[in-house]
């Protein structure tokens, strides 16, 4: 046996034992960690359910509002009625002035009384200007009679038929420099014309002066079934 190669081959042996070792100890460190204390499962709770309302949806348990079914064909979302327009009072309603014949009276001409004007027919001008919106035109059997809101400070007839026109201004009120309204009455005749002026107070260089106002005409030519009334 050589002798000398002993310590060589002790060496060799060393070395490899080293090596086993080592890669021994790589091993166990590339392995998780084994956890041997005991485990405890953790107390499930049980979340209360709760049932929701079952809507009249296909498929879905989400409750659905029934949405009020408006008129319109295919739509469910409700509609607004459109405002109705209110309808003309009886009194503001205005019929031509041959709404029914007028009468030709034989004897003298009767000149209707207050409590009559009060249900008299509110009838219509054949043209009124803006300045008039305040006046409105009655009908009681052959008489008319205009009446006018507004301040009047006189009422004169400037020209035609004169026979049982009247003109009518009521007492001023306390505070007001003038009456607030006009009355002019007179009786339907075939081949009557006449021409009326109310007048106002109006702006001048010193103040205000009593001013022409409106114009009432009224002329009934022969053949024609009524007279014609224009107040501008």
């Amino acid at each position: 046996m050589n002798t000398h190669r002993l310590p060589i081959a002790l060496a060799s042996l060393a070395a490899a034992a080293g090596l086993a070792a080592t890669l021994a100890l790589s091993l166990a460190r590339a392995q998780p960690p084994k956890d041997d204390a005991p485990k405890t499962d953790a107390p499930k709770a049980d979340a209360p359910k709760a049932d929701a309302p079952k809507g009249d949806a296909p498929g879905g348990d989400a409750p659905q509002a029934d949405a009020p079914k408006g008129d319109a064909p295919g739509g469910d979302a409700p509609q607004a009625d459109a405002p109705k327009a209110d309808a003309p009072k009886a009194d503001e309603v205005e019929k031509p002035i041959d709404f029914e014949p007028i009468p030709v009276p034989e004897e003298k001409l009767k000149v209707p009384q207050a409590p009559e004007w009060k249900t008299a027919t509110r009838v219509q001008f054949a043209s009124k200007g803006p300045r008039a919106k305040g006046c409105r035109m009655y009908r009681v059997r052959e008489w008319l009679k205009v009446h006018c809101d507004g301040q009047t400070t006189a009422v004169g007839l400037m020209g035609g038929t004169v026979g049982g026109a009247y003109m009518y201004l009521p007492p001023a009120k306390e505070g007001e420099p003038a009456p607030t309204s006009a009355d002019v009455i007179f009786p339907m005749r075939e081949g009557d014309r006449r021409v009326f002026e109310l007048f106002s107070f109006g702006p001048t260089y010193g103040g205000s002066m009593i001013s022409p106002g409106l114009v009432l005409q009224e002329h009934w030519i022969a053949g024609d079934p009524a007279p014609t009334v224009v107040l501008r």
